[in-house]
């Protein structure tokens, strides 16, 4: 059983999906349509860009710039935990390129 595999599995054992959606990051700051009740996010960041980041983001509600943030790579995944920090979420792209959260909620 591989590691990606268990995270999944214990991650459908604690929450219930209920919910998604695609979130196309440009050079504006773009925030989350969170759902009512979402409690958690996996995150998977869709990109054109083979190299460096693609895209930039704050948890605490401060937009992002293209030198500031946390900086994630092109199709990664990652995942946020609790109500406001994905009310909060701010993105940007980090480079020019095609780049799409692809976004899986869950309560």
């Amino acid at each position: 059983m591989t590691d990606n595999y268990k995270v999944l599995r214990k991650l459908n054992e604690a929450y219930n999906a209920f919910s998604n959606e695609v979130v196309t990051v440009t050079s504006s700051v773009s925030s989350l349509n969170v759902p009512e009740g979402a409690k958690y996010a996996l995150i998977y960041v869709e990109s054109s860009t083979t190299s460096g980041y693609a895209v930039r983001y704050w948890e605490d509600g401060t937009s992002p710039t293209t030198t500031t943030g946390i900086p994630r790579p092109g199709n990664t995944a990652f995942d946020i935990t609790g109500t406001q920090n994905l009310k909060k979420i701010r993105f940007i792209q980090a480079q020019a390129g095609t780049h799409k959260l692809q976004i899986q909620y869950y309560k």
